[in-house]
């Protein structure tokens, strides 16, 4: 008998931890799993909707992670069913569906990614809130049975109501007020995707927030490169 398919992400979730994630959108290696493995994130978030990873890569990469012990969670494009069916039959274990603003939007999301009765248990199936309307419906869309987790898509709320960037504006944390409320009451786990900078994550963390997209493979890149750029710079130069 195969042994089970476990989903780290979701087991942190049910152990009431954070569950944190990285954001895959340049890497192509294989070997960007067993890497983030070993950095301690739980799930890697495979970008479909705004990189450029093919389905391909994403089921690539989907196999190395399970082998990692990390989780393979693909974002697709907005109603991009047909994406999301063959990352979760290439690998994934979780499936990020963007823009999702009421109730029947995410019950058509279960509906055509988990298979009767409840789908596979290992998945996760996860609604972006990314606009007014969708935090507004937050509480009727926890209600759908099959979502499991509610992430905020911070940087498009942000833009939808007039405060780009301005991630600790009162705006912003009454949304992801609304949002934890909403999910504690149904039983599903509240997400934050957007929010990088260590003055604020702690506020959203301290109210809620579990399911935590912790930043992109390419700002650690270019944060990591610079720090050592800047400490070879200041060193003195022997005369050789």
């Amino acid at each position: 008998m195969p042994a089970a398919v476990r989903n780290v992400a979701r087991e942190k979730l049910e152990q009431g931890q954070l569950s944190l994630g990285v954001g895959v959108r340049i890497t192509r290696s294989v070997e960007i799993a067993k890497a983030m493995a070993v950095a301690g994130f739980d799930w890697l978030f495979l970008d479909m909707e705004h990189g450029v990873m093919s389905l391909e890569a994403c089921a690539q990469i989907s196999t190395a992670a399970l082998d990692a012990g990390i989780a393979p969670i693909a974002r697709v494009p907005n109603g991009e069913y047909a994406i999301a069916t063959r990352a979760l039959d290439n690998g994934a274990l979780g499936i990020v569906m963007p823009h999702v603003d009421t109730a029947a939007e995410a019950r058509e999301v279960v509906n055509r990614l988990k298979y009767p009765p409840v789908g596979h248990a290992a998945n996760l199936t996860i609604v972006m809130l990314e606009t007014p309307t969708a935090i507004a419906n937050a509480e009727e869309i926890a209600a759908v049975p099959g979502v499991d987790v509610l992430l905020i898509g911070t940087n498009d709320l942000c833009a939808e109501i007039g405060i780009h960037g301005d991630f600790g504006n009162q705006r912003v944390a009454e949304a992801y007020r609304t949002m934890i409320a909403a999910a504690r009451k149904h039983g599903k786990f509240p997400g934050m995707a957007g929010v990088y900078n260590e003055t604020l994550m702690p506020r959203y963390i301290e109210m809620g927030a579990r399911f935590v997209l912790s930043g992109q493979d390419a700002a650690f890149m270019a944060a990591g490169a610079a720090q050592r750029s800047e400490f070879l710079r200041k060193l003195p130069v022997g005369a050789g």
